[in-house]
């Protein structure tokens, strides 16, 4: 179990880096839209946006076991580790060249 996990997370760097570079962006898409009146990006990333709903959707209510152990939604209470991660967050957007002002 320990190596599927190892394997998503190095899938999921790989391809983030890969978008990174690509310069496959919803502001690259939002800007493009704008200035050229192309909105291929924007149509593109919406499809993707559905996708991800309806697979989400469908297996939060088949409760469909992923390595073992049911899918459920996670609820937590808003705390410390949530404005660290929103901190973090934020330093990582400002320091990915596509979210400039």
């Amino acid at each position: 179990m320990k190596w599927a996990l190892m394997a998503l997370i190095g899938f999921g760097f790989g391809f983030g880096f890969t978008l990174s570079f690509s310069r496959f962006g919803i502001v690259f898409g939002w800007r493009e839209m704008l200035t050229k009146r192309n909105s291929y990006h924007m149509r593109i990333h919406l499809l993707t946006i559905a996708i991800e709903i309806l697979l989400f959707t469908t297996f939060l209510s088949l409760s469909h076991a992923l390595f073992g152990d049911a899918m459920v939604g996670n609820v937590m209470a808003i705390g410390i580790p949530f404005i660290v991660g929103a901190f973090l967050f934020g330093i990582g957007i400002r320091l990915q060249p596509l979210f400039g002002l």
